[in-house]
């Protein structure tokens, strides 16, 4: 594991998709809470980093069932990683999601861009069609309340300095889950 050399600031744009895209019928009846995602970002930055813009293209939880619930937005959302020790977790606006136990988010990256220490703006090209991050993770939605997920981006297992080239990989971890209301 690499040595984490403290907690890092996440300015945070991600509009969510209201979940009536995603849903089936079923799922619309059903009761719903409410789920908040909060990120951070941890490790050390590559050489030569300063920051980096992620951009989101969705966010789906896994059921205890083995099915996917949409909890994305229709427009992709920057989720910028600014390099300030002891900042704040940026926190996604909560949004509804079926009542029930969940397994595993997945997180879809398909944009990346690194500010530079001189200023300049590297954007790095995915092979395909993104990234995908699934983190395993077991939390409940109850009707009414809401839950709040704490993830943690590593940048030094994210990003990496290879032949010259500066390569992402996504590396997120679960902070915390905790029911706020």
């Amino acid at each position: 594991m690499p040595v984490r050399w403290g907690t890092l600031s996440l300015p945070l744009v991600v509009a969510l998709l209201p979940l009536a895209g995603g849903c089936s019928p079923s799922q619309e009846k059903s009761a719903s809470g409410f789920l908040a995602l909060e990120v951070s970002a941890s490790g050390r930055p590559v050489a030569g980093m300063r920051s980096a813009v992620l951009t989101v293209a969705g966010v789906e939880a896994r059921r205890a069932d083995g099915s996917w619930v949409v909890v994305d937005s229709g427009r992709p959302g920057a989720l910028a990683l600014k390099l300030a020790e002891g900042g704040r977790p940026a926190a996604l606006p909560p949004d509804l999601l079926p009542e029930g136990q969940y397994t595993a988010l997945t997180i879809r990256i398909d944009e990346v861009e690194a500010t530079l220490g001189s200023g300049g703006v590297l954007k790095i090209a995915p092979d395909g069609a993104g990234w995908v991050a699934q983190v395993p993770i077991d939390f409940a939605v109850v009707a009414g309340h809401e839950t709040l997920v704490g993830l943690s981006v590593s940048l030094d297992g994210s990003f990496r300095s290879a032949h010259g080239e500066l390569e992402f990989e996504p590396d997120v971890e679960v902070r915390s889950v905790r029911r706020v209301r």
